[in-house]
């Protein structure tokens, strides 16, 4: 006993505590210690020849303490715990910043479809949306943000949403035990299956089990599995979004990495001749109307070309179209290689030339309501009568003026419409019309 007590003392001989605060620390905050001390002495009371009631008693005392110790412990250690959990200030303002992130682009998916973004489960979502961020940068020129996926409970069990800038701007749902057959206009015999729509297309569709996918080809059904109809859907919002996610910061990425390459063509046009929101601006004209800017070669030198000419966006955008011809025509031309077009009688594109306005180097089509609507419904029917034709419809301008005013006024009405001016149109490519739009009401 003296040598275990010489030995402690000279352990504690450096320490810069109290001896007896510390021993009597390390006492009561190891109730299990105590517990192990008890049931020695309850042992050593049984040992014939030592006194019991000395040895039972402090078993007892000992017990005792240990239980209550015991009691005590969880309460201070959750305690402890919660003052250790507890933010400091520094970290609550970084969490709160945090919360004015905002994600560009989502998929939103509810609790049915999370085994498609689950590897573990062979969800191959993930990787489709890989794909279609590198197709989108080989086909549209742009890097599409990170889409971050979540679950969420407010959307149907099989539904989805896409969102842009916290924005739903698409919606749709799947069945994930089954196969999305489209009708394509030969289907040759009718399949049992649950009625929907395609999402992407609003096409008839239906949802048929795995056991009469082959049947429904057979048919002349196009099937797809639930992860296409997703893949699919995704990528027309990213094609008929693409000017929103361009923002200047992806801008400049571009112009950097052009930069590496040509660095006298970046540093001639920014920021000497347009500021970085002007190019972004016809970036983002050209992607509004679905013309890739894959070229940026082709597109800064026309628009170093054109700078000290004019600032606005709109007419830059159109010199760069036409600089683009041939990719912008290129999509829209039939098997022999010829553009069939729909051309504006002399009285639509009078009555939009004389509309338009010029205010303060801005200029805007100030058109009669009453004109717009007639001009408008004119291509809807011209449209209609084209589409018997099976053929894309497209308008042909003669005054490249009234090209960008005329696809302002139309988009909302028939979004997707091609509007083309004859300066757009390649030297060597034949061009046939196929109609000519009116104004509603007359011949």
């Amino acid at each position: 006993i003296i040598s275990t007590a010489a030995g402690v003392l000279v352990t504690r001989a450096g320490a810069e505590t109290d001896f007896g605060k510390s021993l009597t620390g390390q006492i009561l905050f190891q109730p299990r210690a105590l517990g192990i001390a008890s049931a020695v002495l309850f042992a050593l009371a049984l040992v014939p020849g030592l006194p019991k009631i000395s040895f039972f008693m402090l078993s007892g005392i000992t017990g005792s303490l240990a239980y209550l110790l015991m009691r005590t412990s969880p309460a201070q250690a959750e305690t402890e715990e919660g003052e250790e959990k507890k933010p400091s200030p520094e970290s609550e303002v970084e969490e709160v910043e945090r919360m004015l992130d905002m994600d560009i682009m989502e998929l939103n998916i509810g609790y049915n479809l999370v085994p498609l973004v689950d590897v573990r489960q062979n969800g191959v979502l993930l990787e489709r949306i890989k794909m279609i961020r590198r197709r989108c940068a080989r086909e549209l020129g742009i890097i599409v943000p990170l889409i971050r996926i979540r679950d969420d409970m407010s959307l149907p069990p099989n539904g989805y949403s896409i969102m842009i800038k916290e924005n739903v701007v698409a919606k749709g749902e799947v069945m994930l035990n089954r196969y999305l057959a489209m009708e394509t206009g030969r289907v040759t015999e009718k399949i049992e299956g649950i009625p929907t729509t395609e999402p992407t297309n609003n096409i008839p569709a239906l949802w048929i089990r795995e056991k009469d996918k082959e049947r429904a080809q057979m048919a002349g059904y196009m099937v797809v599995d639930p992860v296409t109809v997703i893949a699919t859907h995704l990528m027309e919002t990213i094609n008929k979004h693409a000017h929103e996610l361009l923002t200047r910061q992806d801008v400049r990425r571009l112009l950097d990495r052009l930069s590496e390459r040509y660095p006298a063509l970046v540093d001639e046009l920014i920021p000497n001749l347009l500021s970085l929101g002007t190019v972004q601006k016809v970036l983002q004209n050209l992607l509004r109307e679905g013309v890739p800017i894959r070229d940026l070669i082709t597109i800064l030198e026309t628009l170093s070309d054109h700078a000290q000419t004019t600032k606005d966006p709109m007419l830059l955008t159109e010199f760069v179209r036409r600089a683009l011809s041939r990719t912008i025509c290129k999509e829209l031309v039939d098997e022999d290689g010829t553009l069939k077009v729909l051309t504006l009688s002399p009285e639509v594109e009078r009555n939009i030339a004389d509309a338009i306005q010029d205010r303060d180097g801005t200029m805007y089509l100030a058109l009669d309501p009453e004109v717009a609507r007639k001009i408008v419904n004119g291509i809807a029917t011209a449209i209609t009568e084209m589409g018997q034709l099976q053929v894309q419809p497209v308008i042909l301008c003669a005054e490249p003026l009234v090209r960008p005013f005329l696809r302002q006024l139309v988009e909302r009405f028939i979004p997707g419409l091609v509007v083309l001016s004859y300066e757009e149109i390649p030297p060597e490519m034949e061009v046939k019309p196929l109609g000519v739009v009116n104004i509603e009401g007359t011949d």
